[in-house]
């Protein structure tokens, strides 16, 4: 296939990309871009642009609309065979040695996935590299387009990527940590109401149905006794009578 017709169908992905690198963006991929005065500077961020927008297009498309996430997969294949053809040069810091784009290209994924797949990948790349193995290992960068969408779509199938796990386990490590240590100055600096706290949870608190299910009455023994004694002493039919107990009078009827 020639370049011509390469760019013939990646047309509407080179021409209307409309994402920009943020700051922060740009100092992501620092590590890999070319020094800002060297003359394809601006042509690194639209290619890590057109990257990233391409695999990110993905987003919203179901894990088994097979054939729409292939072409997509596809279209970032000839993207990358398209900029190959190019024989764009510059140096990185991926690797001073060599200004071919190649390794500009193998920085971008590695940057992007931090995948045991992707090194593995580009350690067979690497492996003994010379630059007559450039085209014949060619297949494994453009085995990346697709090794990309899947690592991409694993990530959100999951319900949080791997990026987003490693900042809510931060924040609650943190939150955690926090919590403790606000709860020990608080403690510190109040200590009778926690003490006050506690002694109330001890004791048992019942409504009046639980009052009166668990009521025992007690009986006065003396009182008891006494109450009999004048009902002995003064029967019924002589009318009411009293006894002294205690220096009080029970009356007896």
């Amino acid at each position: 296939m020639s370049i011509t017709v390469i760019k013939s169908k990646i047309a509407h992905i080179i021409n209307n990309n409309e994402m920009k690198l943020s700051y922060n963006g740009i100092m992501h991929f620092e590590g890999i871009l070319p020094p800002q005065d060297h003359e394809n500077y601006m042509t690194a961020l639209k290619i890590i642009s057109i990257f990233i927008k391409t695999i990110k297009s993905t987003d919203n498309i179901s894990v088994d609309s097979h054939d729409i996430l292939k072409d997509i997969s596809n279209n970032l294949r000839l993207v990358t065979e398209f900029i190959l053809r190019k024989k764009l040069k510059f140096e990185t810091k991926f690797n001073t040695n060599d200004d071919d784009i190649v390794w500009f290209l193998w920085g971008i994924y590695s940057i992007l996935y931090k995948d045991t797949i992707v090194d593995n990948t580009y350690a067979l790349y690497n492996y003994e590299y010379k630059k007559k193995h450039k085209t014949t290992r060619s297949g494994l960068l453009h085995a990346l387009s697709l090794i990309a969408i899947y690592i991409h779509k694993k990530d959100i199938s999951r319900g949080w990527n791997s990026r987003e796990k490693i900042v809510i386990q931060k924040i609650d490590e943190v939150a955690i940590k926090l919590y403790n240590e606000i709860k020990r100055d608080i403690i510190k600096e109040n200590p009778d109401k926690f003490e006050k706290l506690e002694k109330k949870q001890e004791v048992s608190h019942y409504d009046g149905l639980d009052y009166i299910i668990n009521f025992i009455p007690e009986i006065d023994t003396a009182k008891y006794n006494a109450m009999n004694t004048a009902q002995n002493m003064y029967p019924k039919s002589t009318g009411s009578k009293s006894v002294e107990y205690n220096n009080s009078k029970i009356i007896s009827y």
